[in-house]
């Protein structure tokens, strides 16, 4: 029998880089999930069309918190400092002065529709800049 033997030329290079790119992902994770939460910020903004002048904008209440390292991953959080966000976003009911419920508004569940847009969008941001990486 014979034996027989592979050489491959560059192999350690290519182990080098690829060292490389796992020390620089969480890195670029972090990157893509806060342009991520930028994004759904935006589109947050866009979808809701400002009130009474005078009154605090739901627009400039979005603040978006620190990446937190987490056993399963990164996560990060978006809130909004408005006290009547919440009953715009998911509706809230009318009642008279005398407390008889008159009928109910409807949310506009703006960050709900930006968060399933980002949902198709955020792979390919996230394949994007794994594809600088490995240039």
């Amino acid at each position: 029998m014979s034996d027989v033997e592979f050489q491959f030329n560059g192999l350690d290079e290519l182990m080098e880089e690829i060292k490389e790119a796992e020390r620089k992902v969480p890195d670029i994770s972090e990157k893509v999930l806060k342009k991520g939460m930028n994004k759904v910020r935006k589109l947050s903004k866009e979808k809701h069309i400002n009130g009474k002048k005078g009154k605090k904008h739901i627009n400039s209440s979005y603040k978006i918190l620190p990446v937190e390292y987490e056993s399963g991953g990164l996560n990060v959080k978006m809130t909004n400092t408005c006290p009547h966000f919440h009953l715009v976003e998911r509706g809230h009911r009318l009642v008279t002065k005398s407390g008889k419920e008159i009928g109910f508004v409807q949310g506009k569940h703006m960050v709900e529709r930006s968060m399933e847009e980002m949902g198709e969008e955020f792979p390919k941001m996230l394949e994007k800049e794994i594809k600088k990486i490995l240039k």
